[in-house]
């Protein structure tokens, strides 16, 4: 049997090896020249040491030496060859190793990683649970918060983009609509808990998800297409770990039909397309659910015709194919070419109040205009007293008249002063038989009523009377352009006592006598007035007595003294007759 000390200092003496050594008591490594143990004290000898090779697993020339030895005792020589050449193993005994300071920061600093990655994950679990993702969906859509929102929403289509912006019709639409915001609030939360997208329930679920949701969009009435546009679903994991919850948004895209060809198809007053041809359709897309404006407009040469609509992208698409949603509408642009009339052809052509620069004799038809009645034409025309416009004329049909009240109200007044102030005038001069007190006449009137007086006086004869008043019928005046020269024609109903009488004769009885006299004037550009140039008398007539203006020309009924009257009223019934035939050809 061979001695421990005798192994020892063999296998000492090999060359190319490398011992450790361990106390036998407690395992502890044993420096090279230590006397005793650090942890246990045990005095250090070979007896009481273990020398085991590195390794852990070392041979020596292919055999065990404690085998060969038939050494069973706990102290063991154990080469470790560190030459590359040598395979030496034997198998090494489980030691007890005390551990440092610097291992054992080590591992509480691994168990609280580990504490707290256990904790972070159920912590992000409840975070990212469905419920908790809901609650923060149904929390963003009842403050109607566009930015929480869009952390939710996905589009369903690539080329809508989801962000605050994008979602802002959306979100005006949930703060107009309060029960819509309520409706898509429980439709989410139906959603969630039959997890209708997730195949896993049953088929009697799947009739109750059915039923709960029918029940909250009957009670929005046309809103029944809400559960087209959003659907709660899983899409891929958050943080790894998690399930990802999101709202589901299915766009809706806008088919847009019109009848003119270069219509331009506004969005919220935005440009998003042109009609290339007559009776086009444009399809515009997508866009988030909500109220939209849609115009059409025709540029014309005066002005452009347009139609606009509200559109509801919540409740009024369609399903179309591959579940894509589309609301179609018609705004077909009415226009026409219009003909044009006016009683002044030489008055200008206003639309919307703008001047067109052409006159209306020189129109033929004018367009094409919107017949919708958002187009005003009106007339304008320079008279010598001023400019004179007719009323604005809203196109709805294919012809409009633009007749110019030429006189207003107090043009009227003007005229109706001046006849009065002539008849008292005239009363006065064949009163005292002085042609000078005629008033308010052109030159050729003037001596028509000289020689007037004049053959009173020639034939000894005077007048007793005069004009007492007139009625004045407002309707009748009509104004005309003769030669350069702006003509005004209007119906009087003459109240008349005035009688002849031979100078030195009793002046006899006067009798109130009634016919119509027909006033012509003219306007005189250099006096800025309307002065009488001829007058008409006859026996028939007609005034409209609902428009008709009384005026007194002699105040006092009882001072008939000399007052005259003029050539057509002094002349004898039987003249007059004759005149009454000529007034009537005349009128003709």
């Amino acid at each position: 049997m061979v001695s421990v000390k005798k192994i020892i200092d063999t296998t000492i003496q090999l060359e190319g090896r490398i011992f450790m050594r361990f106390c036998s008591k407690c395992g502890t490594q044993i420096e090279k020249d230590q006397k005793f143990c650090r942890n246990c004290g045990q005095a250090v000898s070979n007896e009481n040491v273990q020398q085991v090779n590195n390794t852990a697993d070392a041979k020596l020339n292919g055999n065990n030496i404690g085998a060969e030895s038939g050494f069973n005792n706990p102290i063991q020589d154990i080469p470790v060859q560190n030459n590359p050449v040598q395979n030496i193993s034997v198998e090494s005994p489980k030691m007890r190793k005390k551990l440092s300071k610097k291992s054992l920061i080590s591992i509480i600093v691994a168990a609280a990683i580990f504490v707290f990655c256990i904790s972070a994950y159920f912590i992000g679990a409840s975070i990212n649970s469905k419920k908790k993702v809901v609650a923060r969906m149904t929390e963003a859509i009842n403050d109607a918060d566009g930015k929480k929102l869009a952390k939710y929403l996905v589009s369903s289509d690539d080329k809508l983009e989801i962000n605050e912006e994008s979602l802002k019709p959306f979100v005006e639409y949930l703060k107009d609509k309060p029960d819509v915001k309520k409706a898509l609030v429980s439709l989410i939360e139906t959603q969630a808990k039959f997890d209708k997208k997730s195949g896993k329930q049953k088929v009697e679920d799947l009739a109750d998800y059915q039923k709960e949701t029918d029940m909250i969009l009957g009670m929005l009435s046309g809103y029944s297409n809400l559960g087209d546009l959003f659907t709660l679903k899983k899409q891929g994991k958050s943080m790894i770990f998690y399930d990802k919850y999101v709202l589901e948004l299915n766009p809706v895209y806008l088919e847009i039909n019109t009848n003119r060809k270069d219509s331009k198809i506004y969005l919220n007053d935005k440009e998003v397309a042109t009609a290339k041809e007559d009776d086009y359709t444009a399809e515009i897309g997508p866009y988030v659910p909500g109220e939209y404006t849609i115009k059409v407009s025709l540029d014309g040469e005066y002005v452009n015709a347009e139609e606009s609509e509200k559109v509801d992208l919540v409740s009024n698409f369609t399903r179309r194919k591959k579940g894509k949603n589309v609301l179609s509408t018609y705004l077909n642009l009415y226009v026409r070419n219009i003909s044009i009339s006016s009683n002044y052809e030489e008055a200008k052509l206003f639309v919307n109040g703008s001047d067109t620069g052409l006159l209306i004799k020189d129109i033929d038809k004018f367009g094409p205009l919107p017949t919708n009645g958002t187009v005003k034409l009106q007339a304008k025309m320079d008279f010598p007293w001023g400019t004179v416009a007719s009323e604005e004329v809203a196109v709805e049909s294919s012809w409009v008249d633009l007749d110019l009240e030429v006189l207003d109200d107090k043009m009227k007044d003007d005229v109706i002063e001046l006849i009065t102030a002539y008849l008292k005038s005239v009363n006065e001069a064949f009163s005292t038989l002085d042609s000078s007190k005629f008033a308010n006449i052109t030159e050729k009137r003037k001596e028509d009523r000289n020689k007037s007086i004049q053959d009173l006086i020639d034939e000894n004869n005077r007048v007793v009377g005069g004009i007492k008043k007139i009625l004045v019928d407002l309707s009748s005046f009509k104004i005309s352009k003769k030669d350069d020269v702006y003509e005004m024609r209007l119906t009087v109903r003459t109240f008349n006592d005035s009688v002849k009488y031979k100078e030195g004769e009793t002046p006899p009885e006067t009798k109130l006598d009634e016919y119509y006299t027909f006033y012509y004037l003219v306007y005189d550009e250099d006096g800025k007035t309307w002065l009488i140039d001829n007058t008409d008398r006859s026996r028939y007539g007609s005034i409209r007595e609902t428009e008709a203006k009384e005026v007194i020309i002699v105040e006092d009924e009882s001072q008939t003294g000399d007052q005259a009257q003029s050539e057509d009223e002094s002349q004898e019934d039987q003249s007059q007759e004759e005149d009454d035939s000529q007034d009537s050809s005349t009128e003709n």
